[in-house]
């Protein structure tokens, strides 16, 4: 199923030919070698290509797979989950929302919550930051972004500038993209699959 779907694809987004059973198909051109790999293969490389849109053609091909029905594309728990799930790292996974995802990930025996001193040199490519409304500073809304690293991100755009290294969407706002630091992702809690 996700093959058919996937494979009219735009392959400007569609960087390998890896297989996947994530979402009950095999991914004839989504990158799902690894979770940072699939966000960053379906990820616009700029926000101003993601604003307005529902995404690339092949995060609404790994989206409408992963989740039939579901009509929330440019929403941050979305873009994660659907990189997770398409993946195959957590089929379980569920689609947000990112309060409903910070309680998934802290009963979930698949992944487990590292400490950080908030920089990205901690991170590992693949990790989940979260953060939910109650603890983020002028927001009543959490927020959830996947640290994919510079090196996965220029594995698919070679011309990336250096400070790239997260994939991220925003509810109402944007599709995927990809994203550089910034200093409130410091008060994030940050998720790693065991």
């Amino acid at each position: 199923m996700l093959n058919s779907i996937l494979s009219g694809a735009d392959s400007t987004y569609t960087k390998s030919s890896v297989s996947s059973d994530a979402c009950g198909g095999s991914s004839a051109n989504l990158n799902t070698s690894s979770l940072a790999s699939t966000a960053v293969s379906f990820a616009y490389l700029t926000k101003d290509e993601a604003v307005g849109n529902n995404g690339t053609d092949a995060y609404i091909a790994a989206h409408d797979a992963c989740f039939p029905g579901d009509t929330y594309y440019q929403s941050c728990d979305r873009c994660v989950a659907t990189a997770i799930v398409s993946s195959g790292v957590d089929t379980t996974y569920i689609k947000g929302s990112t309060s409903g995802q910070y309680k998934y990930l802290t009963k979930s025996d698949q992944w487990e919550e590292v400490s950080w001193s908030g920089t990205v040199d901690d991170l590992q490519p693949g990790d989940v930051l979260i953060i939910q409304g109650s603890e983020r500073e002028n927001s009543e809304h959490g927020h959830t972004v996947l640290y994919v690293g510079n090196e996965t991100v220029k594995s698919v755009y070679s011309d990336a500038d250096d400070s790239k290294c997260f994939v991220e969407a925003s509810y109402g706002d944007y599709s995927p993209y990809c994203s550089s630091w910034r200093a409130e992702f410091t008060n994030y809690h940050v998720f790693r699959h065991k």
